[in-house]
């Protein structure tokens, strides 16, 4: 079930509107199970990090990467849809 329908089908029935759906389930999950400190780290590993460290070439550094993943469609993504 892709991800648009999945929220409508699972989370909506439980929330009133998208603000109850982010306030008690993305804050309170935040609130409750995540350690402040990891939070910052994360941020800060997102601020700092720098990937490309082939002399700026992105090529190099994604053509470098061996890790197996799948690939997602972009243009039909229904999780992230266009704003």
């Amino acid at each position: 079930m892709p991800g648009a329908a999945a929220f409508e089908t699972h989370h909506l029935p439980r929330h009133s509107d998208l603000k109850t759906f982010l306030r008690e389930e993305w804050e309170a999950g935040f609130l409750d199970e995540c350690d402040a400190n990891d939070l910052l780290t994360l941020f800060h590993t997102w601020q700092v990090a720098d990937t490309i460290l082939d002399n700026g070439d992105l090529g190099k550094c994604l053509s470098a990467i061996k890790a197996r993943g799948p690939i997602m469609p972009w243009k039909t993504d229904l999780y992230f849809p266009e704003c």
